[in-house]
């Protein structure tokens, strides 16, 4: 290892320095055998006795293993020996040597214990969702590897591979086209693909393909074959198959269920999303990890002007979207909705005027805690507007098929094609909603019967 494995005719030969406390033979016991000296050895004990207990149990195979079968190849041993005073140097904390970390550097194993430790601690850090669509991709990778004869070529066992990233590239391109091939779309094949490049670099510690570069204008091969084959594709099939658009008589029928049901939250959320043309994703919580308000969309991200209590409108700045790759506070373009009577502006001031219990002409302390929450605190989440979303309709009569018909993404949908039909030009649908790309046009869904009043319109002319 080049962390500095020494041979074993060195461990023989060289016998360890008299200030560790710890003999060679009691290596299986190093965790436990180091409570018995001085506690003292660190000013960080307990923080790092809980790191050290973690390492110890990858080391020992205790730790619980991940299920992802990731492959580990043994690099060529060095002869590299490293002098002892440098291996001191490296294990010391405030003058102070640990026997642990420095029998681990002695002995090479610190790298690959702590590149495993460190690959399975990210991972569990993943949603469900995610950890279940990378898994499903790497093994759909590996069936098409093997079913190909080449998946010893790319990932070979206890080896590291000699491929080169173009040759790991076509191989990447040749499975994205095959996802197609078996009915995925572009954007699934391309997600696959992206989970497999995630799984290398994080458990095989390599980079695998050619990654693209969109700043500077230049793909991955398989980037550019994806985009490609998408003409092949029925644009106008895939346009029905998305969610129909809410209207506003439905978007007050949720409002009122949610207030009766006490999710004025969701309600409100549903409401903001239809009014601002916000995705669902920038006003609720699409992980399942703790809330982080660096990122998502909290009180202090949402102002009302002049004041609270005079206000006749709310600017509210969005966090990370589609559009916003590198998770940054949209300050420039912030979304500014009414607050007047039956507005989603006037039910967002209730509800907050309901959550902080002003005393009437107080200005309230925005915090930084999630602006739509659950009834239990939490952050709401997306799933569970769309659970609402769901319900809601099916007391109001719809069937489980038109159900489905609608979803969150309605909200925004339904805002879009309502601003055209009131005569808006795409520019401003495109700016109100912030669409970075002409994908709002797939937005606005006007029906015959209204296209037909144009048509009546320049008849008449």
């Amino acid at each position: 290892m080049c962390e500095g494995a020494i041979n074993k005719e060195r461990q023989h030969t060289q016998p360890k320095q008299s200030t560790d406390p710890l003999p060679h033979q009691h290596h299986n016991d190093m965790y436990t055998l180091h409570h018995t000296h001085d506690q003292d050895m660190t000013s960080n004990n307990g923080r790092s006795g809980r790191i050290w207990k973690r390492w110890s149990d990858m080391e020992q195979g205790k730790a619980k293993q991940d299920s992802w079968n990731a492959l580990r190849w043994e690099r060529e041993s060095s002869t590299y020996q490293p002098r002892q005073e440098d291996i001191d140097a490296a294990c010391s904390f405030r003058g102070k040597v640990d026997p642990r970390l420095q029998w681990a550097m002695e002995q090479g194993t610190f790298s690959n214990v702590t590149r495993t430790m460190a690959a399975t601690d990210i991972a569990n850090q993943w949603s469900s969702k995610t950890q279940s669509d990378k898994k499903r991709a790497v093994k759909a990778m590996m069936s098409f590897l093997r079913a190909t004869g080449r998946k010893d070529k790319y990932f070979p066992e206890h080896t590291e591979p000699t491929t080169s990233p173009i040759d790991e590239e076509r191989v990447l391109t040749e499975f994205a086209l095959m996802r197609c091939l078996a009915g995925s779309g572009t954007a699934g094949a391309g997600a696959m693909v992206s989970h497999v490049r995630t799984w290398t670099r994080v458990f095989l510690d390599r980079e695998f393909g050619k990654k693209g570069n969109k700043q500077r204008g230049s793909l991955s091969t398989t980037s550019q074959a994806l985009k490609s084959i998408s003409k092949y594709f029925d644009k106008e099939t895939k346009v029905e198959k998305m969610r129909k658009p809410f209207d506003w008589k439905m978007i007050e029928m949720l409002y009122k269920e949610g207030c009766r049901v006490n999710k004025m939250d969701t309600g409100v959320a549903i409401a903001v999303a239809f009014a601002g043309l916000f995705r669902m994703g920038e006003l609720t919580n699409t992980a399942s990890g703790p809330f982080d308000e660096t990122m998502e969309l909290t009180e202090d991200n949402v102002l009302f002007l002049p004041t609270f209590w005079t206000a006749t409108r709310v600017q509210i700045n969005i966090g990370k979207s589609k559009a916003d790759q590198e998770g940054k506070k949209d300050e420039w373009r912030p979304r500014v909705l009414p607050v007047e009577e039956n507005s989603p502006g006037m039910w967002l001031k209730r509800m907050l005027l309901e959550r902080w219990n002003l005393p009437q002409g107080m200005e309230p302390i925005r915090r930084k805690s999630p602006l739509f929450m659950k009834t239990n605190g939490n952050h709401l989440s997306q799933d569970g507007v769309l659970r609402f979303i769901r319900q809601t309709l099916a007391k109001a009569g719809y069937t489980m098929e038109q159900q489905k018909e609608y979803g969150t993404h309605s909200c925004r949908i339904g805002g879009a094609t309502q601003l055209f039909k009131m005569g808006a030009g795409m520019e401003v649908v495109r700016e109100l909603g912030g669409w970075a790309s002409d994908t709002h046009k797939i937005y606005v869904r006007m029906q015959r019967d209204h296209l037909m009043k144009f048509t009546q319109s320049i008849c008449k002319a």
